[in-house]
């Protein structure tokens, strides 16, 4: 039962795979005869904004000898920036798929996506056909019971912890043996430190449900848009905004961005944002205020000591379908308040407003104990770690 699942996981594009498989496989035992120690870095095939490119670029500036290559689709927006550090591979590519088997270490900050033939690479890997060492990056601190992040689903030699909570939860819950579990900080944290911020921009960011992955018409009828657009539509948000001069960027997953469109368009004080026109971390270092709902981003938010509001007009409907309650609560344990209906979410606004977008202090006593490790040394430990593998 359990591989058929796995199996039917593959998919059409995956198969189609099969063939640079078959011929990178026997080369790549050649491609470590001329090589020794590959690392093979990678996000999703079109990103370059996690910690898989701060990684990436830490090496790069640092140990420039180290056979240390990023993956990434030539046409994604983000590839300038990787190409100009050198030792890039198109994602997909005969080359990807060389690299990959004759890498020592495959890290990606995301579990079946930095693999170049998908889900049918990642269940060689979980069968220990292809042997090489497996590092998770992750792309965002872990609250919740992830079953595809379970040892038994991943076989991930080193998972890298950014709280001190979070990997209390991740080792103990999560099947993985002694010592592959670590808190050592998440590689991109290394660039939430110093940051200056705009003092008039109210960031809204919220994340995806499953039950969301449908039609259009599917969509538009669901609670998830009804609701962000009454909020995004309220008059008296918006004559707020105008007479204090704020802004809103309206962010969604990018899961959910292929119905970005479904939002309006942009005016004035709102900012409908796509992907391809702004950077998630940027955003997040600039802004005042976060709201979102059950996003991990609100973790780097309070990282950098900034306000944060939790939107859960559909709390018990998320928890029932989406991802069970792990060991973070956010009444007792998060760091802002939940509110849930747009109209005290407004409310809320005003209030932190008036205070000048200010951390309380509870808040931030919460966050002190949540993020012992705090400094500008994520990618240090990281490389240090993957070296001793």
């Amino acid at each position: 039962m359990y591989w058929i699942t796995k199996l039917k996981k593959i998919r059409l594009q995956d198969l189609n795979s099969l063939l640079k498989i078959l011929a990178a496989y026997p080369l790549s035992y050649l491609l470590k005869l001329y090589k020794k120690d590959i690392w093979l870095i990678s996000e999703r095939p079109d990103d370059a904004r996690d910690n898989g490119y701060y990684l990436f670029k830490y090496i790069r500036e640092n140990y420039p000898n180290d056979n240390a290559y990023y993956a990434i689709n030539k046409d994604s927006n983000d590839y300038n920036k990787v190409s100009i550090l050198g030792n890039t591979i198109n994602f997909g590519s005969i080359r990807h798929f060389l690299y990959y088997f004759a890498a020592n270490k495959n890290i990606s900050s995301h579990i079946g996506s930095g693999e170049p033939g998908g889900q049918l690479c990642l269940n060689l890997e979980i069968l220990g056909v292809i042997k090489n060492t497996k590092v998770f990056l992750q792309h965002g601190i872990i609250k919740d019971m992830l079953n595809f992040a379970l040892y038994k689903n991943t076989k991930v030699d080193l998972f890298v912890c950014g709280a001190a909570p979070e990997y209390e939860y991740v080792a103990k819950e999560f099947g993985y043996p002694k010592n592959h579990v670590k808190y050592i900080g998440l590689c991109r944290f290394d660039g939430l430190h110093n940051v200056k911020v705009n003092n008039n921009q109210i960031l809204i960011m919220p994340t995806w449900r499953h039950w969301l992955d449908s039609e259009v018409e599917e969509f538009e009828k669901s609670d998830y848009l009804q609701e962000y657009l009454k909020l995004l539509r309220d008059k008296d948000l918006n004559e707020y905004l105008k007479e204090n001069e704020l802004k809103i960027v309206f962010y969604p997953h990018d899961n959910i961005q292929k119905y970005i469109h479904l939002f309006g368009e942009s005016t004035n004080n709102i900012t409908i944002a796509r992907k391809s026109e702004f950077d998630v971390q940027e955003l997040l270092k600039e802004s005042a205020i976060l709201i979102t709902d059950y996003s991990s981003v609100f973790f780097d938010f309070a990282y950098m000591n900034k306000p944060i509001l939790h939107f859960h007009f559909d709390d018990s409907k998320y928890r029932q379908n989406h991802y069970k309650e792990g060991y973070f609560n956010y009444v007792r344990d998060g760091f802002g308040p939940v509110l849930y209906n747009s109209q005290d979410l407004i409310k809320e606004v005003k209030l932190r407003h008036k205070d000048n977008f200010r951390l309380s202090k509870n808040y931030s006593e919460r966050i002190k104990n949540f993020f012992p490790l705090h400094d500008q040394r994520n990618c240090t430990r990281t490389y240090e770690e993957i070296s001793k593998i």
